[in-house]
């Protein structure tokens, strides 16, 4: 983003060169700083909504979700299974030093839609873990329906 204010001190300094105004240049810089955090502020909740990749398995058994969630610790780390929907959320200091370019987000809440009918309230034991960045939930598949024995 430091680009645009970049480009605004230049087009600032290119309108008091033409101008002569010292107001003009001054709303241009102000602007460019108000479309630059606009902009960051749009791109953070875009990368929230795409981010962490997410790839759910499904087999007769299970449901494995693995989701990328790089520099976070397992402290830092919250899931939650509420019926069908596992949401995990991941939150972490900002670094001390301001980075001049971060793309990594502090602040990552996912919702994710299970491909099962998991009732609310009657959610499984739901095993999960953490390696080298990567999350897995294992989420049991309830059984749907049972036998019948004909007498």
């Amino acid at each position: 983003m430091g680009t645009m204010r970049g480009a605004a001190r230049e087009a600032a300094k290119e309108a008091r060169r033409r101008t002569g105004c010292g107001f003009l240049p001054e709303v241009i810089q102000f602007l460019g700083k108000d479309l630059e955090r606009e902009v960051s502020g749009r791109t953070r909740d875009f990368y929230g909504f795409v981010l962490p990749p997410v790839d759910v398995y499904r087999d007769q058994n299970e449901i494995r979700v693995v989701v990328d969630l790089p520099g976070f610790a397992k402290d830092q780390i919250r899931v939650n299974l509420e019926g069908s929907v596992l949401r995990v959320g991941a939150k972490r200091d900002a670094d001390a030093q301001e980075a001049v370019y971060a793309q990594r987000p502090n602040h990552i809440e996912k919702r994710i839609r299970l491909p099962a009918h998991i009732r609310r309230g009657e959610e499984p034991e739901c095993p999960a873990s953490l390696q080298d960045g990567v999350l897995t939930v294992t989420v049991p598949v309830p059984s749907t329906g049972r036998d019948i024995s004909i007498g």
